[in-house]
């Protein structure tokens, strides 16, 4: 025979789930979780002709193509803060066109240093403390 005051997790548990609401409801939602993005600009000039800048966020992480190398990093999103970090890149050097690695280096800098995003429609905005910002455009996922 079961004794009526022995602690059952089933039952607390159901009663907690009852009391506090369904778990997804608790989480937080980040709204760049599954989104693919491409600059389109850079501190309010274009990336040189024939470059491309993609970025996904997928569950914390980073990965992209900063136009020759590929990279990664985690991401945090709060509110509408997010945080970069521990960003990595493969090690390739692109000779053409000219100036591509150092917009490559300069793009991946500034996303470290990205501290807030702005969903503005169907445009990404994500901005440093100093107000300097990247544009990006969705890119369909592959």
């Amino acid at each position: 025979m079961r004794h009526p005051y022995v602690f059952r997790p089933k039952v607390v548990g159901v009663v907690l789930a009852i009391l506090t609401g369904p778990l997804s409801a608790q989480v937080s939602a980040d709204p760049l979780d599954g989104t693919e993005w491409e600059v389109v600009t850079a501190r309010g000039a274009s990336l040189l002709p024939g470059t491309h800048f993609y970025i996904r966020f997928d569950e914390g992480r980073v990965t992209g193509n900063a136009g020759c190398n590929g990279f990664f990093g985690g991401y945090e999103v709060r509110g509408d803060s997010v945080a970069v970090t521990d960003v990595a890149a493969q090690k390739m050097m692109c000779h053409e066109p000219v100036g591509l690695m150092g917009q490559e280096d300069s793009l991946l800098r500034f996303l470290e240093e990205v501290r807030a995003f702005r969903l503005d429609g169907d445009r990404l905005r994500l901005r440093r403390p100093d107000g300097e910002a990247l544009t990006l455009l969705p890119r369909p996922i592959e």
